[in-house]
């Protein structure tokens, strides 16, 4: 397949890293700039904010089942692009440099990654990427949102960026040692990235059951203990009572 390298800059009303992809998609996550490249064609850019139209390459590309799209960290792009821009795209069209880095023992740090693989430095550091990530993708509480509008020069850092990060990934892409994520390692990761999606199936009345003994079992354990102690020790959980007990018991551990 032909690859083509995509990364997708995003907005969010919640912290990604404290409450995960799944609430930060459905709390209102927006796509701000999506950078783009098949093969060794220039990178470029499609700024959402402008309210350009989608580029027709990248649209094509994304839509053509006979081009495998390229991300570092597919499960974050593929579901912003489905959440925000209407692409349902089969998992085994996708490749993820990310997972593919981790099936060799590599760093998942795109940056980090970089350095291990001998890209040029201007290639895999953007000095004020993350300032600018803080700035555009989120809003600090008491603060106003900040966008292209707002701060036009670093609008277009932070476009520069993205174009970088592009051009690193495809780099990645081409150093990155692949056996581990061929064949029947990368139906493994196709077939995880359909589970996480779909979920499965759980006997809920199972687990109901189980938890209702657990506490019976509970109670009952703490009742024999309570009895065993005269009262000292009301739960099998009182960790500092029981050593203190039985030192008190016994003068010794």
């Amino acid at each position: 397949m032909t690859p083509f390298f995509v990364d997708s800059e995003t907005y969010g009303n919640v912290d990604l890293t404290k409450v995960g992809l799944d609430v930060y998609l459905n709390t209102g996550a927006e796509s701000l700039i999506w950078t783009f490249a098949r093969e060794e064609r220039p990178v470029q850019y499609w700024d959402v904010t402008s309210g350009a139209p989608m580029p027709s390459e990248f649209q094509d590309n994304m839509l053509d089942e006979r081009v495998k799209k390229v991300a570092h960290n597919v499960p974050f792009d593929a579901n912003i692009a489905r959440f925000t821009l209407g692409f349902d795209i089969p998992w085994d069209q996708w490749h993820c440099t990310m997972a593919r880095a981790y099936a060799h023992s590599l760093p998942g740090s795109l940056e980090t990654l970089g350095m291990v693989l001998g890209l040029p430095t201007e290639m895999r550091k953007f000095i004020r990427g993350k300032e600018l990530i803080k700035m555009f993708c989120m809003t600090p509480k008491g603060q106003t949102r900040k966008t292209r509008l707002t701060h036009p020069a670093e609008w277009q850092e932070f476009i520069d960026y993205g174009v970088q990060d592009t051009a690193a990934l495809r780099e990645v892409f081409k150093r990155l040692p692949l056996h581990n994520y061929q064949g029947e390692h990368y139906e493994l990761w196709v077939a995880d990235m359909e589970i996480n999606e779909r979920g499965f199936f759980i006997d809920q009345d199972l687990c109901r059951a189980a938890v209702k003994i657990k506490g019976q079992m509970e109670q009952q354990s703490s009742e024999e203990i309570a009895e065993l102690t005269d009262d000292v020790i009301t739960k099998g959980t009182q960790r500092e009572r029981i050593l203190n007990y039985i030192v008190g018991e016994q003068g010794f551990l």
